[in-house]
């Protein structure tokens, strides 16, 4: 090999390894804080989920009523019913929309939570409210 490659190779090496020998990064310190502000790397952490109430909020909706007010309704309902919250609320709307179809036009959300709970006695906690709802739908509807 070349005399004059050697030795620029061998300064190469030997300033590589001198600049590296002479630099030592900081200790950190117990007094280091971590940044006030993020920056672009640092991810975001949420540490709270938003819920969504989609069962009150479709009450809310079709009777253009809170999601707060439905949410209070559809939790007075539990004890009730023994289907669960979204088949609840798939009921009502459900037998909502058929009352309609049928020219029934009086009837919310609210008030048929309030039918069936009127309907339902104490002693009879929790029943079937699919089974009462389409009682009720037979009752409300007019005879052909």
């Amino acid at each position: 090999m070349n005399k004059l490659k050697l030795t620029v190779i061998a300064a190469a090496i030997v300033v590589g390894l001198g600049t590296t020998a002479a630099f030592t990064p900081p200790k950190p310190t117990t007094n280091d804080k971590p940044p006030a502000t993020l920056s672009a790397t640092q991810p975001v952490v949420h540490k709270q989920q938003v819920k969504i109430d989609t069962n009150a909020q479709a009450l809310a909706t079709v009777d253009a009523g809170t999601i707060a007010d439905y949410r209070l309704k559809l939790d007075g309902l539990k004890s009730y019913c023994n289907e669960p919250e979204a088949t609840t609320t798939r009921l009502l709307l459900n037998s909502l929309a058929d009352l309609k179809q049928n020219n029934v036009t009086d009837e919310t959300a609210a008030s048929l939570i309030t039918h069936v709970e009127a309907s339902i006695p104490d002693s009879a906690k929790p029943t079937s409210c699919g089974q009462l709802m389409a009682a009720y739908l037979v009752m409300r509807e007019p005879s052909n």
